[in-house]
């Protein structure tokens, strides 16, 4: 005896639940190609619902692929499968009770990161991912480049080559000082030959103040080792470095003198002038604003005027490189009363100052 229902359908109705289900299904098949062809005539365009969409992929998705593809009719069976894994998707995001993905960056790791790019040129992505990781916090790059980019800073590569400058490589170090020697000729009046005058000068490449080595018309070893041991133990004791060319009036035991004391020397390339950039400048200046205006007939003149344009260089000219600044400027005065014109060499240097009220 058949127990199942359809069998109970059969012996108390007397239908055929199989054929009656076929029956209506092509009813329904027939009406739903009807509808489909008068749409497409009419170039309608169907919209469906998210609960449209649930319910037919849940319908759908209890069919096997060769039912799904042919009852089918308004999409295409791949489509319903899509609706499925979606409508799966959000189930299991609701269950969980948290958004998927990394949480939302807080303003103090924004900083971090932005810090971190700002302070470190060199550095890329993948670096500031490394650091900030050990701070804990874990963050891809392309996290770190959105960021930047929010904050107005252009992202670097994933990678980045350490590179530098000239002006880096001096900041590194706290005093580093640049000498080189300028030649000035002095006329004697008793037989009217000329002289050629070595000027030995010093110069810092932080502050820009210069210092007197010393002037000579021999620069010779015994020369440039005292003229090291004046400087090394008074006005450039704290240098830790210092660049000079590679001229022959430089021995070794010049440059054994400031390695004593734990200063480096370090000679430039050959035919390098840029190297010892600043200290060429300078002799540049000296002679163009100085020396080339005066006519010096004794060493003693030559003396006084280099003394007095590094007095007048170090105490009240601005420094285009320091944004106008002085390197050793006097205190602000500060004052309202009248400005007077301060004037060295006989009007040849000239600077101006206000007077206290």
């Amino acid at each position: 005896m058949d127990r199942s229902w359809k069998g109970l359908v059969a012996k108390y109705l007397g239908i055929d639940v199989d054929v009656s289900i076929l029956q209506a299904n092509d009813f329904l098949v027939k009406q739903i190609q009807i509808v489909l062809k008068i749409i497409q005539k009419n170039e309608l365009v169907f919209k469906f619902t998210d609960e449209d969409r649930r319910q037919l992929a849940e319908l759908g998705a209890k069919l096997n692929p060769k039912k799904r593809e042919d009852y089918s009719m308004l999409v295409t069976g791949e489509t319903l499968l899509t609706w499925h894994r979606q409508l799966i998707g959000k189930l299991i995001q609701s269950k969980k009770g948290k958004r998927n993905g990394a949480p939302p960056i807080t303003d103090e790791e924004r900083q971090l990161i932005i810090k971190m790019a700002r302070e470190n040129e060199h550095w890329g992505l993948l670096r500031i991912c490394g650091e900030i990781k050990k701070s804990g916090y874990n963050r891809c790059p392309t996290t770190i480049r959105n960021v930047l980019k929010k904050a107005g800073i252009e992202p670097p590569p994933l990678k980045c080559n350490p590179k530098g400058n000239w002006q880096k490589f001096m900041d590194a170090h706290s005093e580093v000082w640049q000498t080189d020697f300028a030649v000035h000729p002095v006329v004697n009046l008793f037989d009217g030959t000329l002289t050629r005058y070595y000027i030995q000068l010093f110069i810092n490449t932080r502050s820009r103040e210069v210092v007197l080595g010393g002037i000579t018309s021999h620069p010779n070893e015994q020369w440039m080792k005292q003229s090291a041991r004046n400087l090394s133990g008074f006005e450039m004791e704290s240098a830790t470095l210092i660049i000079r060319d590679n001229d022959k009036i430089y021995q070794n035991s010049f440059d054994n003198i400031f390695k004593e004391g734990g200063c480096k020397v370090a000679p430039t390339c050959i035919a390098s002038p840029d190297m010892n950039s600043l200290i060429e400048r300078y002799i540049w200046s000296i002679q163009r604003e100085c020396l080339d205006l005066l006519m010096l007939f004794s060493k003693k003149q030559l003396e006084y005027a280099v003394s007095e344009y590094i007095q007048f260089y170090n105490n009240q000219r601005p420094h285009q490189g320091l944004d106008n600044q002085i390197p050793k400027a006097k205190e602000p005065r500060g004052g309202t009363g009248r400005i007077i014109c301060d004037e060295r060499l006989g009007g040849l240097l000239k600077s101006y100052e206000r007077l206290a009220a």
